[in-house]
């Protein structure tokens, strides 16, 4: 009696150079007329060669036909395929056009008792921000021969774990923003055992701040104190201060006059120096954030002022001061 062996040298392990062959007659009944028998399955490991001879009730009738691999040509007295170099199926059936089949068991693989490597687990990709209800995540890409799966646990700050799915990427959403959250991950294989690797370490990160979309309020920009001369050569303003999440900057900007814009800065109050006496400058002012979109208010009504004069400085002439009528004397008391 030939009895099947185990062909562990088709997965990894060493096997000796000598025929190895299954043979099972199967016997199926079919639903035509006919009745297909596998008479001879049979693997070479040495030379990896598959050899599969059947009959049918009605030969030579029907065509036999070796699933996955083709047609049985007729020869002499039998079904007949031959093939090589091929691996060990872990079975073969034999279907007749009359309607007949018949299975044969040939190499079934060896059971699988390891897990997935590496073991533990580790990242490929620690957790990062994508944004601000977004983490993603990248696993160490694991090897198993019967296949392998991955699960992202959320270990700390109530966020959302994966379930097994074949993917080594997992990107957790519907997260609040600028908080931590923490992850591990493992992976198992397919096999019937689901052979599990150790968790990988835990590694953390945290969301992005909220985007800052709205520019500062008020918007339009407006004045607290409108333009207003403070001497000769200057004049001073305020803009109405302005609020935003993220911090705000403010522009004043000089419209006429050939004064100086102030440029960004931190203050709502700017006096622009260094003008002309008596003379009119008109300006208008702005704010933004200080997010990375940098949201900008319109800017306000322009609004206008006149240097004051210049101060006077000398004294009435004639200087030294003289007589128009030198003293002289009205009467005896005066």
């Amino acid at each position: 009696m030939t009895t099947r062996p185990r062909l562990f040298g088709l997965f990894g392990i060493a096997l000796a150079a000598t025929l190895v062959s299954v043979f099972i007659p199967t016997t199926a009944e079919a639903q035509s007329p006919d009745v297909v028998t596998i008479s001879k399955a049979e693997y070479k490991a040495d030379r990896q060669e598959l050899k599969v001879e059947a009959h049918s009730s009605a030969e030579p009738a029907p065509v036999l036909t070796l699933v996955d691999w083709g047609e049985m040509p007729w020869s002499k007295d039998k079904y007949k395929f031959t093939k090589k170099p091929v691996e060990c199926p872990a079975s073969v059936t034999v279907t007749s056009s009359f309607g007949g089949s018949a299975f044969a068991v040939m190499c079934a693989p060896p059971d699988d008792t390891d897990p997935p490597a590496p073991d533990p687990m580790t990242w490929s990709s620690v957790p990062a921000a994508t944004g601000p209800t977004s983490i993603a995540m990248t696993a160490t890409t694991a090897t198993d021969v019967s296949g392998v799966e991955y699960s992202f646990e959320c270990t700390a700050g109530a966020c959302n774990s994966s379930g097994w799915q074949d993917s080594p990427t997992y990107e957790d959403t519907g997260l609040q923003p600028e908080t931590q959250y923490s992850y591990r991950v493992m992976a198992r294989d397919k096999s019937p055992n689901a052979n599990g690797t150790a968790w990988s370490a835990t590694a953390s990160a945290t969301t992005e701040a909220q985007q800052d979309l709205d520019p500062p309020t008020p918007d339009p920009m407006t004045w607290s104190s409108v333009p207003v001369a403070t001497g000769p050569n200057s004049i001073a303003m305020t803009a109405t201060t302005a609020t935003d999440a993220s911090g705000v900057e403010y522009s004043f900007e000089c419209t006429a006059g050939g004064g100086n814009s102030s440029g960004w800065q931190d203050s709502p109050t700017y006096e622009d120096a260094g003008l002309q006496p008596e003379t009119q400058y008109s300006y208008r002012v702005m704010a933004r954030d200080k997010s990375p979109n940098v949201n900008g208010t319109a800017w306000s009504a322009t609004a206008s002022a006149t240097t004051d004069a210049p101060p006077d400085l000398d004294p009435p002439t004639p200087d030294p001061m003289t007589w128009s009528s030198v003293p002289v004397a009205t009467g005896p008391n005066s």
